[in-house]
């Protein structure tokens, strides 16, 4: 009956069918991921991702169907393990199946989607340079204001840190996000960057994600 209503366009009462079959017979599969794809189209994740470990629960192997739902369920809510174990499971069961070919074709816009953020992402050196050109300082009026070498402060500009000592180069980072974001506690759009988290940095410094420890000799940011 809930088949027929979806058909028919009528998810409610679609709804309303698959929660009376799951009444009257507690222990039934399909009714559960049926509601799981009704509530994920919902965008309702985690009702979805409730109706689904029942199913799963209850079923001895999963459909493709199921398992590409699951996917795109574990997705959306960031369960990063059961997402892979589902994928694996589709790869080796399902690689014939419609469902295989769409979970391919998803995860390629994946790759592509991250690839083009990656491209897009700006490095701090050039975010701190376009920030002190808005404000119409030059790279000398704003060594002295933050009392860093120019040299360093040129570095930074263009991004090259293998001039840089790492507790100068934290030490500037700071300072610079300091006097051109406003940010006393350091949460900068320049200090958020994917890139700018991989870097080495200070393990008393609370300005950063990373904790690593201090080189002998070197000071607080």
């Amino acid at each position: 009956m809930g088949r027929c209503y979806q058909k028919l366009g009528n998810d409610d009462d679609a709804r309303n069918a698959y929660v009376k079959a799951l009444r009257l017979n507690p222990r039934s599969v399909q009714p559960s991921l049926e509601l799981a794809q009704l509530y994920f189209d919902e965008n309702r994740g985690r009702l979805a991702w409730d109706y689904y470990q029942q199913y799963v629960q209850r079923t001895g192997r999963q459909s493709a169907r199921a398992l590409w739902l699951g996917i795109q369920l574990s997705n959306s809510l960031g369960y990063r393990n059961q997402q892979s174990s589902y994928e694996l499971a589709l790869d080796n069961l399902y690689r014939r199946s419609g469902e295989y070919r769409q979970w391919q074709e998803w995860k390629a816009e994946q790759e592509r989607s991250a690839a083009m953020s990656d491209d897009m992402v700006v490095l701090p050196g050039e975010r701190c340079r376009k920030a002190r050109e808005a404000q119409g300082m030059t790279q000398a009026q704003a060594a002295q204001r933050l009392h860093l070498s120019l040299t360093y402060l040129q570095s930074l500009d263009a991004d090259d840190y293998e001039r840089l000592p790492e507790a100068t180069f934290v030490k500037a980072i700071c300072a610079i996000t300091r006097a051109f974001s406003g940010c006393r506690r350091m949460k900068s759009p320049i200090l958020s960057s994917r890139w700018l988290t991989t870097m080495c940095w200070t393990s008393r410094c609370n300005c950063r994600p990373l904790r690593r420890r201090l080189r002998p000799g070197a000071s607080r940011c």
